[in-house]
Formats: C-alpha cells, sequence, structure tokens
C-alpha cells in the first residue's frame, strides 16, 4: 500500500496505514465543529447599557468577550454552547 503526495511516495505496512488514517479522520473531524456569532447589548433593568459586563458560556467560561461603551457585545460560540452569563463587577 502506498500513498503519494507530491512526487513522493510513502510506504505503510497494514497497521501504519491504519493509524495514519485514523489520524487524519481525528484531526479533519475538529473541522466539523461549527461554532456561531452571538451578538447583543448588556442592558441594567432601567434600558441603560452596561460598560464592561462580561458575556461568557456557561458550559465553557474561557470563551467571552466584554461589552464595550454601548453594552453591545460580540462573541463566537461553539453550536454546542445553551446559555450566555453575564457578569458585572463592582
Amino acid at each position: 500500500m502506498g500513498l503519494f503526495i507530491q512526487n513522493q511516495r510513502f510506504s505503510f505496512t497494514r497497521g501504519g496505514a491504519l493509524a495514519f488514517i485514523a489520524a487524519l479522520l481525528l484531526a479533519s473531524s475538529s473541522g466539523f465543529a461549527q461554532n456561531r456569532t452571538v451578538t447583543g447589548t448588556v442592558k441594567d433593568e432601567t434600558g441603560n447599557p452596561l460598560v464592561g459586563a462580561a458575556v461568557f458560556v456557561e458550559e465553557n467560561a474561557s470563551i467571552g468577550a466584554i461589552s464595550d461603551a454601548n453594552g453591545n457585545y460580540s462573541i463566537s460560540v461553539p453550536e454546542s454552547a445553551v446559555n450566555l452569563v453575564y457578569s458585572l463587577s463592582a
């Protein structure tokens, strides 16, 4: 069994070929993960924009954004994200 890449031939044993294919499938599966962009405005109870509010994915707090001077935010979240959490430190 051989694999041709840019006119170079790479030979694999049966186990090596299976490992190579498995590695390619694992590496390419991350390309299927889709993100979506969520935008919005953080406001207080009177409707005024909240500046500097943290907005993050509840299931993964490392994915987040900070609201701007008008309370607006834009955050890219994975399709699997269910809830956004808003937090404002005094």
